[in-house]
Order: structure tokens, then C-alpha cells, then sequence
């Protein structure tokens, strides 16, 4: 009897994001910034025989849009474009219906 089956994966991902600051300082900006890109992510799974799943997923890749809007000017066109995303992330979850 195994106790648990691993698998691995590689693939390509997509990922867009939008946040906003917001300035608490006199001397600082408030700004919003929205980006897409994609890249290369692996994923490692494990499958145990209790049907508990455990995942490790990385990924990276680039911006291809990305874009800076400014409520005010003072500090506007300061902020670099980064060009490259990625994530990393840990599952934890339970496989209903397994392997019966």
C-alpha cells in the first residue's frame, strides 16, 4: 500500500494585479498601479492515501502591461516599472471522491 503519490507539473501562467497607496505623509504621493503578465510556474504535489492533498507552487515571469496613474504630481514618474511578477504559495486540501 503507498502511503502517498507525487506529482509534478509545469506550466505557464497569467496574472494581473491592481493595488493603490494611499499617502499618510505630507511629502508622499498616492498612486495606483495595475499590471499583466505571464511566465513559467511548477507545481509539486503531493497526493496521500488519506486523499489530504499538499501543493508547493512557484512561478515567474514579465509585466507586459503595466500601467501608473498619480492622484497628485508630486512625486509622479519617480516610481520604476518592475517588469517581472511572481508568486510562490503553499495548499493545504482534501480530495473529495479520490481515488475509489
Amino acid at each position: 500500500m503507498r502511503l502517498f503519490t507525487i506529482f509534478l507539473y509545469l506550466g505557464i501562467y497569467a496574472q494581473g494585479k491592481n493595488f493603490k497607496t494611499t499617502a499618510i505623509a505630507e511629502d508622499a504621493s498616492t498612486f495606483k498601479r495595475s499590471t499583466l503578465g505571464v511566465g513559467l510556474m511548477l507545481q509539486y504535489k503531493w497526493v496521500f492515501s488519506s486523499d489530504i492533498l499538499f501543493e508547493i507552487d512557484a512561478g515567474a515571469g514579465r509585466n507586459f502591461l503595466e500601467k501608473t496613474t498619480w492622484d497628485d504630481d508630486l512625486l509622479q514618474g519617480v516610481l520604476p516599472k518592475i517588469g517581472v511578477n511572481g508568486f510562490f504559495r503553499l495548499n493545504l486540501g482534501y480530495r473529495f471522491g479520490g481515488g475509489n
